[in-house]
């Protein structure tokens, strides 16, 4: 699980840099995304470079495409990661203007049976990581989990500064790895890829510095290849 959370958080610190970056040099680049560029699915996993130019993505630096998407009637900044020249990450960013945009976002994280399993808080008075896979071994049931994930959220929400970042994780795998804890004492990464690694995998990043939401979308099996 530290490998996994390690990989994670720091997608979502790479994806923020890279899209700051890429709106630094350009804010305009790309063209306003049209209703059939709509959706966290746009771009898919194991995309092309062709295939994500022609849905109106272009090229940046490190070997990136930067693109625009909508999403809840909203507009995205896009960054897709690649690696052998296939989509394996892609981060979308904007302005948190709503909370409805974090309502819209756990709506369909419900309708995809995945939920947090990983709760990383940072504040003035330091980091604290809610490790909800662990929760579940001990017992606690999804209701639970929910209201944790629910009352650290109120939480950063009296805030006045800092960031919150949700690791959502398929349900199944979260039982597989809790299964792992309660026999082991430790999750072991290689076989929840290897069992779940063609599930999604999603992290959603609330950065009240930078007034910004970050959605990550990959599939687990791509963790080891980054």
């Amino acid at each position: 699980m530290k490998t996994m959370t390690a990989t994670i958080l720091a997608l979502c610190l790479c994806l923020c840099v890279s899209m700051a970056s890429a709106q630094e040099a350009d804010p305009m680049q790309g063209d306003p995304p049209s209703e059939e560029v709509s959706g966290l699915y746009v771009f898919s996993m194991g995309m092309t470079r062709e295939e994500a130019k022609a849905q109106g993505a272009v090229p940046a630096k490190d070997g990136q495409m930067t693109a625009k998407v909508n999403w809840n009637d909203d507009e995205w900044n896009v960054v897709l990661i690649f690696k052998n020249d296939k989509v394996v990450v892609v981060g979308l960013h904007r302005a948190l203007t709503s909370n409805t945009l974090v309502s819209a976002f756990f709506e369909e994280m419900d309708s995809v049976l995945c939920e947090p399993g990983l709760i990383t808080m940072k504040s003035g008075k330091g980091k604290k990581e809610l490790n909800l896979v662990k929760m579940a071994a001990e017992g606690k049931d999804a209701d639970a989990r929910k209201q944790i994930a629910d009352e650290a959220l109120s939480t950063f929400a009296g805030q006045d500064a800092g960031s919150i970042t949700l690791t959502f994780i398929s349900t199944y795998a979260i039982e597989s790895m809790a299964e792992q804890i309660k026999s082991t004492g430790e999750v072991d990464d290689a076989k929840i890829i290897a069992e779940h690694g063609d599930r999604y995998l999603y992290a959603m990043t609330l950065d009240k510095d930078k007034d910004s939401i970050t959605l990550v979308v990959m599939l687990m099996q791509n963790m080891d290849k980054l």
